[in-house]
């Protein structure tokens, strides 16, 4: 039932630690979680990506960790994510840009070292160059500690949306965007954004940590105990 590929964090065949420089986008740790930026702001905060096995309860072996170089303001046009993209063909049960199209819910435990409002957002195809988004907001209440989260989203009955084996739906965690990608919560939007005003500048801080594992996306409107499949099941999916 779980449309995400790898949400445990399990595997991660290319390294499990990874300094990003500067770069456009791509995959680095993690498999099929795509570390996003736009502008030059990967270049600014030189931050580091790794699988750890840093994680909520002994039910979870790894998480993915994000970890801040130089926090750097993002100016109007800068943003970074870390995201999925799920192919087309495995989203059509959602029915989106449809009139039958279904509510679904993404659920995931999350720590970072600055508590806060943070957003995830949901896009039509590849982030950056969708047609569709739809951002939500979550909480962290506690700075370094793991809290589980789950979020319910409406599904959308308009844009166009991929069912072959090109990118149907991308689901992003956000930890830095300038005002350029922010927009309202709760609503589909014409516009690829990936938060709200009110999203917590991770990436402003040096040193600043964030770590997520046990993600799950489903149709539906109630969170699931996630699925776990066996490791040769999920790096056959990766």
């Amino acid at each position: 039932r779980n449309l995400i590929i790898n949400g445990a964090m399990t595997v991660a065949q290319r390294s499990t630690s990874q300094q990003i420089t500067d770069s456009s986008g791509g995959y680095f740790t993690c498999d099929r979680w795509r570390y996003s930026q736009f502008n030059s702001y990967s270049a600014d905060i030189d931050a580091t990506m790794s699988q750890e096995t840093d994680t909520p309860n002994n039910t979870f072996k790894n998480s993915f960790k994000f970890l801040v170089g130089t926090g750097t303001a993002a100016a109007a046009g800068d943003a970074i994510a870390i995201e999925q993209i799920i192919e087309g063909q495995d989203i059509v049960q959602l029915a989106q840009g449809t009139s039958d199209a279904k509510k679904f819910t993404v659920s995931f435990w999350v720590k970072a070292s600055i508590a806060g409002t943070y957003c995830i957002s949901l896009h039509s195809g590849k982030s950056f160059s969708s047609n569709r988004s739809h951002v939500k907001e979550y909480t962290i209440s506690s700075a370094n500690t793991w809290e589980y989260k789950t979020v319910t989203v409406d599904g959308d009955t308009s844009g166009t949306w991929a069912e072959d084996n090109g990118a149907g739906l991308s689901l992003a965690f956000t930890l830095g965007a300038g005002s350029t990608y922010q927009g309202a919560a709760n609503t589909w939007s014409d516009s690829d954004y990936f938060a709200t005003s009110n999203q917590t500048q991770l990436t402003e801080t040096t040193n600043a940590t964030w770590f997520v594992t046990a993600i799950q996306l489903e149709v539906g409107e109630t969170a699931t105990p996630f699925e776990h499949r066996s490791f040769g099941d999920e790096l056959a999916r990766c």
